[in-house]
C-alpha cells in the first residue's frame, strides 16, 4: 500500500515538473475533446456529444453529409463553445465524387443559437437560414468557380442562397471538388489582438480581418462566457451526387502557435478581367479590369480609393509583425550588452589612468617607456635630417647663382675679345706685308 502511495506521488511530482517545463505556447493551446472529432477514421459510431441530421452518417471513417445524389445532412456539436476571447477551429473536410457548377454546398457554422432548437429550419445548405454568428461556405455557384467565402449575421433577417457574392466580407479561391486530398480550414479569433479573425486553408492565409467582433469584450470582463455552437452542413443540390465529408474537427480556447504562423504564402484572390475584342482582327485577349479602367480614365472616385486603402490594409494584416517585433527585442538586448561592455571597458580604462603604479594599465605603460622614448628620438633625428636637408638645399641654390654670374663675366669679355683679336691679327698681318715691301724696295 506504501508502495503504491509511492508511486502515485513519485508520478504526480513528475507530471508536475513536466507541466512546469512545457513552453507557453503549448500550455496556451488548450484542446477542447467533447468538443473535437480527433480520430473519425477510428470511430464504430458518432460520440454522443454530437447530433447528427438529415443523411448524415458515419461510413468507412468519415462522416458523410450528402451520401447520395439530392441529399443533405449537418453534424453539430451538442455543447457550446464557451470563450472569454479567443478560439481555434480546425475542420479537415473533403468534396468527392463531383465536379463543376452546382448551386449545393459544404457550411461550416459557428452560431449563437442551439441548432436542436426550431430556429434551425435547414434552409440554408442544411443549416439555419437565420442565424446569429459566422458562416464559412464551400461552393462553385459563383462568378469565380470553386471558392470559400464568409458571411456574418445577426439573426434578424434570414439569408438564401442568392447573392451570397454581394454579401461575404471575405473570400478565396478554393478547388476542393472531387479531390483526393482533403482540405484542413482553420478559423482562429483572438480578442485581445485587436479581434483578429483569420481563415487559413492548408495553413496558407484565405483572409483575415481585424473589422470583426465575434466577442463582446464587455460580456467577457465580467467572466461570463461567450458561447458559440459549432457544427457542419451540406447540401448537393438536386440531380448532383457531389459527396461532402468531415474527417476531423479539432477545437482549442486559445490562438494556436499555428495560427500565428506569419502569412508568408497567402490563396489565391478572384481577379476581374476584361475581355476586349479588335475590331479590325477580330481577335480577342483579357485585361485586368483594374488596369482598364485606369487606361480609360485618369479619374479616381472614392471606390476606387476605398480599395486601395482595404487592399494596404490587407497586406498589412497578411504581413504579421509579431516576429519583427521579437527580432527588434533581440537586436535591443544585443545592444543593451554592447554598451554594457563598453561601459565596463571605459571604466577600466579610467580607473587604470587615475589608479597607482600597480594597476596594469601603469605597468604596461613602464614596459613601454623605452619604446615610447625611441619613438622621441627618432623623431628627433628625423628633424635633424630634415634641417640638414634644408642646409643642403640652400647651398646649392647659391652655388648655382655663382656659377651663373662668372658665366655671365666670360661672356662678355669673349664679346670684347674676339673683335679685338681679330683687329691684332690684321694689323700682325699688315705689319709683316709693310716690312716685306720695304727690304724689297731697299734690294732694289
Amino acid at each position: 500500500m506504501m508502495l503504491g502511495s509511492l508511486y502515485v506521488l513519485v508520478v504526480a511530482l513528475l507530471v508536475s515538473a513536466y507541466a512546469h517545463v512545457i513552453p507557453d505556447g503549448q500550455k496556451a493551446d488548450k484542446f477542447l475533446p467533447d468538443l473535437s472529432l480527433p480520430e473519425v477514421f477510428k470511430l464504430d459510431s458518432i460520440p454522443n456529444t454530437f447530433t447528427v441530421q438529415g443523411s448524415a452518417a458515419l461510413d468507412g471513417g468519415r462522416i458523410v453529409l450528402t451520401p447520395k445524389s439530392g441529399s443533405s445532412g449537418a453534424l453539430w456539436a451538442k455543447k457550446p463553445l464557451e470563450s472569454y476571447g479567443s478560439f481555434t477551429l480546425e475542420w479537415t473536410v473533403r468534396s468527392f465524387n463531383y465536379r463543376g457548377f452546382s448551386d449545393g454546398g459544404l457550411a461550416l457554422w459557428l452560431v449563437a443559437q442551439d441548432p436542436a432548437t426550431s430556429t434551425n429550419d435547414k434552409k440554408l445548405y442544411a443549416g439555419p437560414s437565420k442565424f446569429a454568428g459566422l458562416q464559412l461556405l464551400m461552393d462553385n455557384s459563383g462568378p469565380y468557380g470553386e471558392a470559400l467565402r464568409a458571411q456574418l449575421s445577426d439573426g434578424t433577417a434570414a439569408l438564401g442562397k442568392a447573392g451570397k457574392d454581394m454579401k461575404s466580407f471575405g473570400s478565396c479561391l478554393l478547388g476542393y471538388q472531387d479531390s483526393s486530398v482533403p482540405a484542413t480550414i482553420r478559423v482562429s479569433y483572438d480578442m485581445q489582438d485587436n479581434h483578429l479573425l483569420k481563415v487559413q486553408v492548408n495553413n496558407k492565409v484565405c483572409f483575415q480581418t481585424r473589422k470583426v467582433k465575434l466577442i463582446d469584450p464587455a460580456v467577457v470582463s465580467g467572466n461570463q462566457a461567450a458561447q458559440f455552437y459549432i457544427g457542419a452542413s451540406a447540401d448537393n443540390g438536386a440531380q448532383n451526387p457531389e459527396s461532402f465529408e468531415v474527417l476531423k474537427l479539432q477545437v482549442y480556447d486559445r490562438a494556436t502557435e499555428q495560427s500565428r504562423i506569419p502569412n508568408v504564402k497567402a490563396m489565391s484572390q478572384p481577379r476581374v478581367v476584361t475581355q476586349m475584342t479588335d475590331s479590325k482582327t477580330g481577335k480577342t485577349k483579357l485585361i485586368d479590369k483594374a488596369k482598364f479602367d485606369a487606361e480609360r480614365n485618369n479619374a479616381v472616385s472614392n471606390y476606387d480609393l476605398f480599395q486601395k486603402l482595404d487592399k494596404v490594409e490587407g497586406r498589412i494584416l497578411v504581413n504579421d509583425v509579431a516576429p519583427l517585433h521579437k527580432e527588434m527585442d533581440a537586436v535591443i538586448k544585443t545592444q543593451e550588452g554592447v554598451l554594457a561592455f563598453l561601459e565596463h571597458f571605459l571604466t577600466t580604462m579610467n580607473d587604470g589612468d587615475s589608479g597607482s603604479a600597480e594597476s596594469p594599465i601603469a605597468k604596461d605603460k613602464e614596459e613601454f617607456k623605452e619604446f615610447i622614448s625611441m619613438n622621441e628620438k627618432l623623431a628627433s633625428l628625423l628633424e635633424e635630417q630634415e634641417h640638414i636637408r634644408e642646409i643642403s638645399k640652400n647651398h646649392n641654390t647659391v652655388q648655382g647663382d655663382h656659377d651663373s654670374h662668372v658665366d655671365e663675366i666670360v661672356g662678355t669679355l669673349k664679346f670684347w675679345l674676339v673683335p679685338i683679336g681679330v683687329v691684332l691679327m690684321f694689323m700682325t698681318y699688315y705689319t709683316f706685308r709693310t716690312q716685306q715691301y720695304i727690304t724689297k724696295t731697299k734690294y732694289l
